[in-house]
């Protein structure tokens, strides 16, 4: 932020200007996701949705931290199974995926979730990969490089769950159904769950169980020391069920 400010300068324009940009590279990024998952309908409507999100919309005219949350999210997700399925190691791959990690990390104390959940999947659901030794050691350097920001993100945690009052677990979950699908949970729901019935395989499954696997960590931690306040602080979560609800609708016609 500060290298863009000499950049830029700190104009109420150009300012903004950064997260509108980040907001663009999250909208080309999320089709780049849902091609490379599933195919190229899937990625055109992930990328209408991403892009027609009222929170996406919303803080990728703020200079906050929130929007770079959700394009490193898809960007980890991507370069996972990029560096996952490729035929043979790519130690450039798993440069950007180290980096893009530890941004993500850095970027919020609840974006460390979304990297555990990628790395359980990993070590539960990926052993028969000829090079999942390798990619482990990436999740290695990653956590490596968390380590001076633990016990900060952690007093962090703390110390916010004692000057403000956290939601219920409950309220987080409807309201996350509720607003980050613009209000139409009524479609999104159905959506979702037809995303896990009738199109399982191998990319929905991994989608599946980051999104879930990172909202459980956060709602742990949130029961033990009440801190989110905001559904925003869980983010990390809307552009997975962005392609989740893009596979239920590019495949509605098919199980017609």
């Amino acid at each position: 932020l500060a290298g863009w400010g000499h950049l830029a300068g700190w104009s109420e324009f150009s300012t903004r200007v950064l997260g509108l940009f980040i907001g663009l590279l999250s909208v080309s990024t999320i089709y780049r996701l849902g091609v490379t998952l599933f195919d190229k309908h899937t990625g055109i409507i992930s990328a209408l949705l991403l892009g027609s999100s009222v929170y996406v919309v919303f803080y990728a005219h703020e200079l906050r931290g929130y929007i770079l949350y959700i394009f490193l999210t898809i960007a980890c997700i991507y370069l996972y199974w990029k560096l996952a399925h490729q035929t043979t190691f790519s130690r450039q791959t798993a440069l950007y995926f180290i980096i893009a990690s530890a941004i993500l990390m850095y970027t919020h104390y609840l974006a460390i979730f979304v990297v555990i959940a990628i790395g359980l999947y990993h070590v539960l659901f990926a052993r028969q990969l000829n090079h999942w030794k390798n990619i482990f050691f990436s999740f290695i350097l990653i956590g490596v490089s968390y380590l001076p920001w633990l016990f900060i993100g952690i007093l962090s945690a703390y110390s916010v769950s004692k000057w403000q009052e956290g939601l219920l677990p409950q309220v987080i979950i409807t309201t996350l159904l509720s607003s980050y699908n613009n209000s139409l949970w009524f479609i999104a729901i159905p959506l979702l769950i037809s995303s896990l019935i009738f199109y399982r395989n191998r990319a929905t499954t991994m989608l599946w169980f980051i999104g879930v696997i990172f909202i459980a960590l956060c709602l742990t931690v949130h029961i033990i020391s009440p801190f989110i306040f905001n559904v925003r602080h869980v983010i990390g979560v809307l552009p997975i069920m962005t392609v989740l609800i893009a596979v239920g609708l590019a495949y509605l016609p098919y199980h017609n």
